[in-house]
């Protein structure tokens, strides 16, 4: 079974600093401890191949749960690490640029780096801690949503559009491209 380690965070790259993607990685991890779930634990993607893959975090410390009290925060920037690492490790593209809030997207994405394009694509993540149900309505409702959400820049960009919904509950990640013109 393929695996994804959220260390991989820690070291940066392009658009990630090492500081950020230790922050995002321990995110992430504290949203998995808060369901309780082993170290590693298998990963659930959807969108991408393979399908399956054991996820390893970052161990939960005490100085830990000081720092990331807010739940809000560690699901958001949780599931961005969890994206940018299966983007970045899985997918024909990576994470080159972080997005100044406008656009209804969170991040530029770039297929290679002998692209002649500045970007090739528009990354929008968004976390669930955990859905109660046990259909995945919420999950494909969030897509859904995120996906219209990034159709505000669809003319302004003109590329195709990214959206990775990550539920730490199962854990699921849901990765949906859709192309533009």
């Amino acid at each position: 079974m393929d695996a994804l380690d959220l260390e991989i965070l820690r070291r940066g790259h392009k658009a990630l600093t090492p500081a950020l993607g230790g922050m995002l990685a321990e995110s992430a991890s504290m949203c998995l401890h808060a369901n309780r779930k082993s170290n590693p634990v298998s990963l659930n993607v959807e969108g991408l191949d393979p399908p399956n893959m054991q996820l390893h975090w970052v161990p939960v410390t005490e100085q830990m749960f000081a720092a990331y009290g807010d739940e809000q925060e560690n699901i958001e920037n949780g599931a961005c690490g969890v994206a940018i690492a299966l983007v970045n490790s899985f997918s024909k593209y990576s994470v080159v640029q972080r997005n100044r809030k406008v656009g209804g997207f969170d991040y530029y994405l770039r297929k290679d780096a002998d692209s002649k394009q500045l970007f090739d694509a528009r990354l929008e993540v968004s976390g669930i801690l955990k859905d109660p149900s046990a259909s995945k309505v919420k999950i494909n409702a969030r897509v859904r949503q995120k996906q219209n959400q990034t159709k505000q820049s669809d003319e302004l960009h003109g590329m195709p559009s990214v959206v990775v919904i990550v539920e730490f509950g199962r854990p699921t990640a849901v990765v949906n491209e859709e192309a533009r013109c």
